[in-house]
């Protein structure tokens, strides 16, 4: 649980702005097979993250345009975040104690520069615990 967050060899994370339409946002997710985008402000900063649990709660059975809709209004603002050095054990309580299943990797100024999920973390204690 002491190892590095960055031992979980996290990938890119997709990211759109805030004007993002929220149709554009869903057939990206659907398309790259992921749960979630992160939400990107002007100064490329996190602003927030549209999961697969905001859609639901938020856009399902609502009848809107998604062509209208923008990812700003619907998205988690200011979400858990980490960083790559951070303890694997620091990603798990935080996600545990939030109730989350994506936790963004930011740098020192708040950019994105990781995503990890939980899927991420139990593959990865799999692997360490049964080699």
């Amino acid at each position: 649980m002491e190892e590095q967050i960055a031992s979980l060899q996290p990938g890119k994370p997709l990211t759109v702005n805030l004007d993002t339409s929220l149709k554009d946002a869903t057939q990206m997710m659907r398309k790259n097979g992921i749960g979630c985008v992160l939400i990107t402000g002007l100064d490329d900063r996190l602003a927030g993250i549209l999961t697969e649990r905001d859609l639901l709660h938020k856009a399902a059975g609502q009848h809107l345009d998604l062509d209208q809709c923008l990812v700003e209004d619907f998205m988690s603002q200011a979400p858990e975040t980490s960083k790559l050095e951070h303890p694997l054990g620091y990603a798990i309580h935080r996600m545990i104690i939030s109730d989350i299943r994506y936790l963004p990797l930011v740098d020192e100024d708040g950019r994105p520069e990781g995503i990890i999920s939980s899927g991420d973390i139990f593959t990865y204690l799999n692997t360490v615990l049964v080699t």
